[in-house]
Formats: C-alpha cells, sequence, structure tokens
C-alpha cells in the first residue's frame, strides 16, 4: 500500500442557477470533467471501466440549489498541494458553480450528512390562506408530535403511507421564506418534493428556488 492510496479530496460548493438543474449523476459528471481539465491527479477505479473514485454523498433534488454541496475525490499524489488544486480547481468549474473550499484528508473518507435545511420562498403565497393554514398545520402536527403522513411507492409499486415526522426537526415561518430543517437518519428522511406536498404547492408557484442549507456532516 502506498501514501497515494489513502489520500481524500474534499470539495466544498455551490450550485446554483441553470446548473441545479442537473440530476445527481450528472452533477458527479460536472465535477468529474472539471477535475480533469484542472489536470488534478485522481485516483481511479480499476476493471475494464475505470472511473474517477469521486462521490457525491447527499444527492440533490433537481431543480434544488445547494449552499454548500460536497464532494470527495480520491487522490493519487504523494504530497499534493492545496493552493495548487483549489486554484485550478476553481478556474475549471462551469457557471452556477462556484468552490467554497477543499480539505485533503488522509484515509478513505465517506462522509455521512445528518442534517440540513431547506430554504422554500414562498414570496406572493404568503398572501394565500390556504398556503398559510398548509404551513401552520405542519407547524401544529410537529409541536404536538403527531404524525405527518406522506404517500410514497414502493420498490414493488405499490403505493404506501409514510409518517415523516420524524425526519422533520423543525419549520420556521421567516416572512417570505419558510425554512424547513430536516434530519437524515438510518430509516431515511424526507424529500423536497414531499415537503412541497405537505404545504400544498408545487415548484412553479414558488419567488425563486428552493435551497438547500446548513447540512451537518459527520466526517
Amino acid at each position: 500500500m502506498t501514501a497515494t492510496e489513502n489520500k481524500t479530496l474534499l470539495i466544498w460548493f455551490r450550485v446554483g442557477g441553470s446548473l441545479r438543474f442537473l440530476s445527481h449523476r450528472e452533477g458527479a459528471t460536472m465535477i468529474e470533467r472539471a477535475l480533469i481539465r484542472a489536470d488534478i491527479p485522481v485516483k481511479f477505479s480499476q476493471g475494464f471501466n475505470p472511473r474517477p473514485r469521486l462521490s457525491l454523498p447527499l444527492p440533490r433534488s433537481v431543480g434544488t440549489a445547494c449552499e454548500r454541496d460536497l464532494a470527495c475525490v480520491g487522490l493519487d499524489a504523494a504530497e499534493p498541494d492545496e493552493r495548487l488544486i483549489a486554484e485550478d480547481l476553481a478556474r475549471e468549474l462551469p457557471a452556477g458553480a462556484d468552490l467554497l473550499e477543499i480539505e485533503i484528508r488522509e484515509g478513505r473518507i465517506s462522509p455521512h450528512a445528518s442534517a440540513a435545511t431547506y430554504v422554500i420562498p414562498a414570496g406572493k403565497l404568503m398572501e394565500d390562506r390556504e398556503f398559510v393554514d398548509a404551513v401552520a398545520l405542519l407547524e401544529a402536527k410537529l409541536r404536538k408530535g403527531e404524525p405527518v403522513v406522506v404517500i410514497r411507492r414502493s420498490k414493488k409499486g405499490r403505493t404506501v403511507q409514510k409518517d415523516v415526522s420524524q425526519f422533520i426537526a423543525r419549520i420556521e415561518n421567516r416572512g417570505g421564506e419558510i425554512c424547513i430543517e430536516t434530519l437524515i437518519t438510518d430509516a431515511g428522511s424526507v424529500r423536497v418534493d414531499e415537503l412541497l406536498t405537505l404545504l400544498g404547492v408545487d415548484m412553479t408557484r414558488l419567488a425563486g428556488p428552493i435551497t438547500r442549507t446548513n447540512v451537518v456532516w459527520d466526517i
């Protein structure tokens, strides 16, 4: 085992603009291509079709912006230069993706997120009585410890009811914005589309994109 086998590059970056419509796979490809253009020494998998050892630990819902996303990349360098890697990568990221910081860790790191907040720009929806009542109802159910039920489709294609109250830590009405703090556990989490369904709206009625913020990482 050599020193180059045990280094992980942690990349924190912001995603917005049209890039928020990239799928999880497309987002990983975006990072991969930027790494290749920047000539960063990335470690590749073994086999007939080697791929960069790269992961985005917390999938982002299509259409959702992110203030601080994370990518993990295996490095194939004994003594990588953090400053040069940051400069080269920042230059090669496309418009809509901004490098915030990087960190090089020893070992193969597999971070896990335990919480994230979603900021929903309600705008004029705050003048809609049905929307305001839906926000108040969700707040009341969480406060009283009542079930918050959504409909999901099982792997077999059947519709099932799921209580997601355990995955919603707090909801806050900030006037023009609704902030929902969610929990991410081994049992799962709540999806952005489910939050919108609970509030009785879809993305087309919002004042802007939903933004994921304040992700809590266990690294």
